[in-house]
């Protein structure tokens, strides 16, 4: 069975656990840190609703677990963000959505949150990719 998991960014860290929307007003968003201590208690973070992405499932050839917002680079198709479309996590490239098909391929090297230069257009034989 595949394990449901959520990351989100605090203020100042990345937070992983349970996703919890908060359904008034406010809307607040949550992670809650299912790693129980020894008191059962659970931590709950506040965490920005924009940065909230969900696990795939899958871990990169340096065995770095995979969550949607995630930049990995191919080699193949270069820099590419890590999206959910149509029932299935992929990377967009072209405008066309392509499924992330071997995880021993690709290599997390940052998120779409920090790390923006990430996906910028590159040069390539004078081509825009």
């Amino acid at each position: 069975m595949r394990e449901i998991k959520f990351r989100g960014r605090t203020e100042i860290e990345w937070v992983y656990g349970s996703l919890v929307v908060d359904t008034t007003p406010d809307k607040k968003t949550f992670i809650i840190d299912y790693a129980v201590s020894d008191t059962n208690t659970y931590t709950w973070s506040e965490v920005e609703p924009e940065t909230v992405g969900q696990t795939i499932g899958l871990s990169d050839k340096n065995k770095k677990e995979i969550y949607e917002g995630h930049v990995i680079k191919t080699s193949w198709e270069g820099n590419k963000e890590v999206v959910f479309r149509k029932g299935c996590f992929c990377y967009q490239t072209g405008g066309d959505k392509y499924h992330i098909f071997d995880e021993k391929e690709v290599e997390v090297i940052g998120n779409i949150y920090e790390n923006k230069d990430l996906l910028k257009a590159e040069l390539s034989e004078g081509e825009l990719i």
